[in-house]
C-alpha cells in the first residue's frame, strides 16, 4: 500500500515520511521510505551548472518540457524498477501529483506528466503537509544542507502553494491534511491513526 507525501519545499515530507516508515516497522508492520533516484533530474543540473554556472536554471532557462520529461521518467524508471512486495507500507516523499504541480509552477505542457498517472497506482493514503510559505522558508533557511536557492524563494514558494491547489482541483487528487505548523510527533501520530484506520477497515497492505 502507498501512502504519500505532498506540500511546498520546507513543509516536512522528507521528515515525516521517513519517521513513519520507522514507526510502522517498530510495531511489526514491514514499512519502506521510497523516493526516485532522480538521475536524469542530475543530469538536467549538471547541464545547467555548466552552461550557466547553476545547477537551478533549468527555470526558466530551459524548455521546461524537457525538466518535467526528465522527471517524469525517473519516476517511470523508479516503479518499473522497484520490488513492490505484499504485506508492506510504502511510504513516498512526494508522488506523481507533486510532479504534475512542478509542471503547472515552471510552465510546462501538463500532458508530459500524464504517463505517470496512467502508470502509478493512486495511494490509498495521500497526506498534504499545509505549511504557510513564510515559515516554510524560514525552515529552508535554517537548515544545514543543501543551501537555500532561487526556487525555494519566498515568491516561489507562494506560487507552488497555489499551484498545488489548482492541481488538486484538476486532477481530482484526494488529500488529508496535516497542519506542518503544528509539533512535528503530534503530526505523525495523527497520520499514524489515520493510516490504522484504514488497515483496521480491512484494506490490503
Amino acid at each position: 500500500m502507498i501512502v504519500s507525501f505532498s506540500g511546498i519545499d520546507g513543509s516536512g515530507k522528507t521528515s515525516m515520511s521517513k519517521r513513519l516508515a520507522k514507526y510502522f516497522n517498530e510495531i511489526g508492520i514491514k514499512s519502506r521510505y521510497m523516493r526516485p533516484n532522480y538521475d536524469n533530474n542530475e543530469i538536467i543540473k549538471k547541464y545547467c551548472f555548466n552552461k550557466y554556472n547553476d545547477e537551478h536554471a533549468y527555470y526558466p532557462n530551459l524548455n521546461s518540457d524537457l525538466y518535467l520529461s526528465s522527471l517524469t521518467m525517473d519516476w517511470l524508471n523508479w516503479w518499473y524498477n522497484s520490488t513492490i512486495e505484499e504485506n508492506t507500507l510504502y511510504f513516498c516523499d512526494r508522488y506523481i501529483i507533486d510532479v504534475y504541480t512542478q509542471s503547472l509552477q515552471y510552465n510546462a505542457n501538463p500532458e508530459v506528466v500524464s504517463p505517470l498517472f496512467e502508470a502509478l497506482p493512486k495511494p490509498l493514503i495521500s497526506f498534504y503537509l499545509d505549511i504557510k510559505p513564510e515559515n516554510a522558508e524560514n525552515r529552508i533557511k535554517k537548515r544545514s544542507y543543501p543551501e537555500q536557492h532561487k526556487l525555494e524563494s519566498l515568491n516561489e514558494l507562494k506560487r507552488l502553494q497555489k499551484n498545488y491547489k489548482i492541481a488538486e482541483k484538476n486532477s481530482k487528487w484526494s488529500y488529508h491534511y496535516l497542519n506542518a505548523e503544528g509539533k512535528f510527533e503530534q503530526n505523525v501520530q495523527h497520520a499514524f491513526k489515520i493510516i490504522r484506520s484504514y488497515l483496521s477497515l480491512g484494506e490490503k497492505i
